[in-house]
C-alpha cells in the first residue's frame, strides 16, 4: 500500500527553503542608497530581488511579516527581522497543507455542523482576508501611482488579492455551511 503524500509536511518545508533562500539573497544586495557598509553587500541580480517580491505575495497572509523594508537598518540580517516571517511561513503553509490534506481524506474533518470556536475562527479568518484585500488594492494603488510601474510589485499586489479571495471565500462557505446545517436542524425538530 502506497503511502499519500503529506502536505502538510512537505509545503512548509518547500516554502521555508524557497522563502528563506530569497530572503538570505535578496538581503545581501547592495543598493546605492542603502546605510549598510559595503562589505556585507554582495551584488544581487535584480531579477532575485523581484522575484523576492513576487514571493512576499505568495506568502501574503503572513503581512506585516512578509513586508520587512520598515524595520530598522541597523538590526541585524536573517534573524531578529526575517525570524517572525520564516515562521509565519511555516505555520501558513502547514495550514494550508493540514487542509488540502483533509480534502483528499487523509484525516476525516469534523460533523457538517460549527460550533462558535469554528465560527470565531471563520469569522477572523475573514477579517484578515478584507485586510489583504485593503492592503493589495493600497499596493496596487501606490505602485501606479509611481511614474514607471514595477510589475513584480503589481504582480505581488495581485497575490494580495487573490489570497484575499480565497480567505473570504473559504471562511464564508465554512460560516454558510454551519448557518444552513443549524437551520436545517432546528427546522427538522
Amino acid at each position: 500500500m502506497a503511502r499519500k503524500l503529506r502536505f502538510s509536511l512537505v509545503l512548509p518545508v518547500v516554502q521555508l527553503t524557497i522563502t528563506g533562500i530569497l530572503t538570505l539573497w535578496a538581503d545581501r544586495a547592495w543598493w546605492l542608497d542603502s546605510p549598510r557598509p559595503q562589505s556585507f553587500a554582495v551584488h544581487v541580480p535584480s531579477l532575485v530581488i523581484e522575484a523576492r517580491s513576487i514571493w512576499r505575495g505568495v506568502n501574503a497572509p503572513t503581512f506585516p511579516f512578509c513586508v520587512q523594508e520598515f524595520s530598522p537598518e541597523h538590526v541585524p540580517r536573517y534573524g531578529v527581522r526575517e525570524g517572525p516571517y520564516l515562521i509565519a511561513v511555516v505555520v501558513l503553509w502547514f495550514l494550508v497543507g493540514r487542509f488540502l490534506d483533509r480534502r483528499r481524506g487523509l484525516r476525516v474533518p469534523g460533523g457538517p455542523g460549527i460550533g462558535l470556536r469554528k465560527s470565531l475562527i471563520a469569522l477572523l479568518v475573514m477579517a484578515w482576508g478584507i485586510f489583504l484585500l485593503y492592503i493589495g488594492l493600497v499596493f496596487l494603488a501606490a505602485n501606479a501611482g509611481l511614474g514607471i510601474p514595477r510589475s513584480d510589485d503589481q504582480f505581488a499586489a495581485l497575490l494580495f488579492i487573490l489570497w484575499s479571495v480565497i480567505l473570504i471565500a473559504f471562511s464564508g462557505l465554512t460560516l454558510a455551511r454551519g448557518i444552513c446545517h443549524r437551520y436545517a436542524r432546528t427546522a427538522s425538530q
